[in-house]
């Protein structure tokens, strides 16, 4: 059976020991107490950065990316893709249709027959393809940054 933990501030810390690693948590644990932070931790903590601004990949210096290194795929300020426009205004339209029975394929041919750049055989499959791809995106945003997102599209 599968165990799940409901609140994050429970998980355990990070388990890489490296010297950069320890005088990050005892920089973090002394400003967490008030304290001032001890001269030996800064001094590891300004080394590492320097090196890692110098351009060497932090997880040789820490053991982990520490949000510094992004992963594979798409950079997240790239801004918003084909994908999430086509997706939005399915999203906009299945709100509208309050997610009835049926909402879905009415918002898809929608988007279908609104996207003048979007025809031929394929289309409909681009248009799924389109949605698979964007409405994780685009379900948390509220209706007016949906409208707002696809303003700027709108011949």
């Amino acid at each position: 059976m599968t165990h799940y933990r409901r609140n994050q501030s429970q998980l355990k810390g990070v388990d890489i020991d490296s010297t950069q690693m320890r005088a990050a948590v005892n920089l973090v644990i002394a400003v967490k107490d008030g304290k001032q932070p001890d001269i030996e931790s800064l001094n590891v903590l300004a080394d590492a950065f320097l090196e890692v601004f110098g351009g060497k990949n932090p997880k040789a210096l820490f053991g982990s990316s520490i949000g510094l290194v992004h992963g594979p795929g798409r950079r997240p300020d790239y801004g918003f893709t084909p994908s999430d426009i086509v997706s939005a205004v399915i999203e906009i339209e299945r709100r509208r249709l309050q997610y009835k029975r049926g909402a879905l394929a009415a918002a898809k041919k929608l988007a279908l027959q609104s996207f003048i750049d979007i025809s031929g055989d394929c289309a409909a499959r681009s248009i799924e393809r389109d949605w698979a791809t964007g409405k994780k995106t685009v379900e948390s945003l509220s209706l007016s940054e949906l409208n707002e997102l696809i303003r700027p599209y709108q011949t």
